[in-house]
């Protein structure tokens, strides 16, 4: 039996915001992984756009101004590094996953579509959806205590429905 096979499993939340236009492959903006045992220290991105304002659609352009003009207030250029699943997935191992590798860590997502987005994303991850481990009906509030290291950017922010998952967590 291996160290790795006595320790509990890590638990982390993750929260994400960005742009879908109909059923096109959802555009992550901004990302936020927290690990509940260090909660100072959230692993917090904001992407660049996947391509130039210019070459979009018309229709994806309606879309994706009012996406960020009524929910996550970020804009289409915005960001400081061009998101990529193998990006992402350094940077967990990094940053996060210094005691348990990511197939015995266990990463709780608001909601059926984000954690269906992430099982693609990350599939030898356990992705698991918060409501429904919970059964919550409705979401946590966003708390105001929470500050995006970003910038400020509403309630919508991914940082800040990281913290909403956590105070609900460890309040259980």
């Amino acid at each position: 039996m291996s160290r790795s096979d006595l320790l509990p499993p890590a638990v982390y939340l993750i929260d994400f915001q960005g742009f879908q236009h109909g059923s096109e492959e959802f555009v992550i903006k901004e990302m936020c992984i927290l690990d509940v045992s260090k909660p100072t220290r959230p692993l917090h991105t904001v992407y660049l756009p996947p391509c130039c304002w210019f070459e979009l659609s018309r229709e994806q352009k309606r879309t994706y101004h009012y996406q960020s003009r009524a929910l996550h207030k970020l804009g289409w250029d915005e960001g400081n590094m061009r998101f990529c699943k193998e990006c992402l997935l350094r940077a967990m191992d990094r940053w996060l996953f210094n005691t348990n590798s990511r197939n015995l860590s266990v990463f709780y997502v608001m909601g059926h579509q984000k954690a269906e987005i992430l099982q693609r994303l990350l599939p030898e991850c356990n992705i698991v959806n918060y409501q429904e481990a919970y059964n919550l009906r409705a979401l946590p509030e966003a708390t105001s205590t929470a500050r995006c290291v970003h910038r400020e950017h509403g309630d919508y922010c991914a940082v800040k429905k990281c913290y909403a998952m956590y105070w609900h967590f460890i309040t259980l």
